[in-house]
């Protein structure tokens, strides 16, 4: 074999040894691509007056009054900023009365039965968003390409790929070998 042939090979064989490295080193990229996405999160105050309740229950938690808006999804940081006594129109005083923050449950801390109170308390709505998710449409175009091939088959064939070539690199290489011991063209 002359020298040219000899070079020629040794560069196809670099070559497709490359080729390998940087295609497994993409599909690398692109499983850990999956997972880079950024999270947001926002909370978004509300104030509600004149609420119709009860604060009879001495007890917390799970007894007492629950607020109308404490099963909205994301309540939190419930305030109660005033209760008044309906009946008479009276301000009841905040040492009267306690409540759950992440619940939105109230009740009466005192002896006193208030059957038909008006409450006026804030809460927030927190909400978390993916807010960038930065390889969302490169992998939905690759995996859309192959949507009908399970994954599996995808990898199998891969690997039979790369066996085969590497079989293909070893026989030319051997041939090469030879060529240098034996009669040269």
């Amino acid at each position: 074999m002359n020298k040219k042939a000899v070079a020629g090979l040794d560069f196809m064989k670099s070559f497709v040894i490359g080729l390998f490295v940087l295609i497994i080193i993409l599909f690398a990229l692109v499983i850990a691509a999956g997972n880079l996405t950024s999270t947001q999160t926002t909370s978004q105050i509300t104030t509600i007056a004149n609420e119709t309740g009860y604060i009879n229950s001495t007890t917390g938690n799970t007894t007492g009054y629950k607020v109308s808006n404490a099963s909205i999804a994301g309540f939190t940081n419930f305030v109660v900023l005033a209760v008044w006594n309906t009946s008479d129109s009276v301000l009841i005083g905040s040492g009267n009365y306690s409540y759950n923050p992440s619940t939105g449950y109230i009740w009466n801390a005192t002896s006193s039965l208030y059957n038909n109170v008006t409450i006026n308390y804030n809460y927030a709505i927190t909400s978390v968003s993916t807010a960038g998710n930065l390889s969302g449409y490169f992998i939905s175009g690759i995996s859309s390409l192959g949507a009908s091939i399970p994954t599996w088959i995808v990898l199998a064939a891969l690997v039979v790929l790369i066996a085969i070539l590497s079989v293909v690199i070893m026989i030319v290489a051997r041939i090469n070998i030879k060529g240098k011991e034996g009669n040269q063209l």
